[in-house]
């Protein structure tokens, strides 16, 4: 069974670099991924003096359980050099959220961020020819 995915993408630290890398690992997780043209957004949150962040939107189809992808994509930040204090730091090799799973918003905060809404528009343009629903989304 496919699964349906939407995944949130941050880096303010060796971006391009990442952002691309964490890209190609999503690549081989999926059937079908779409990415959402990448933007650059400030910070948010505790420490504003962080440096920008490059920001993209995954969507794609999965064989993964939702549980076994979580886990991969943890594997990714730590294969990207993250750490549990990154954040408190500033300094964000990689961020990746599992925000949709199968239409079921996990993270409704992520979902009215800036840097989400900024996305939406170019993966809707990539996804409007897929069974893809990103009903949740576009609201």
């Amino acid at each position: 069974m496919l699964n349906s995915a939407f995944i949130s993408i941050g880096t303010n630290a060796d971006r391009e670099r990442n952002r691309l890398l964490a890209a190609g690992r999503l690549e081989e997780l999926f059937e079908e991924v779409y990415f959402s043209d990448p933007i650059e957004t400030e910070a948010v949150g505790k420490i504003r003096e962080a440096p920008p962040y490059i920001n993209q939107v995954a969507a794609g189809f999965t064989r993964l359980d939702r549980e076994t992808l979580q886990e991969r994509l943890k594997e990714i930040e730590r294969g990207l050099g993250r750490r549990l204090d990154d954040k408190g730091s500033g300094r964000v090799p990689i961020d990746l959220d599992l925000l949709i799973w199968n239409e079921e918003v996990l993270r409704p905060k992520d979902m009215q961020q800036e840097y989400v809404r900024l996305c939406l528009p170019s993966l809707q343009a990539k996804i409007s020819c897929t069974n893809l629903s990103a009903r949740n989304l576009f609201e």
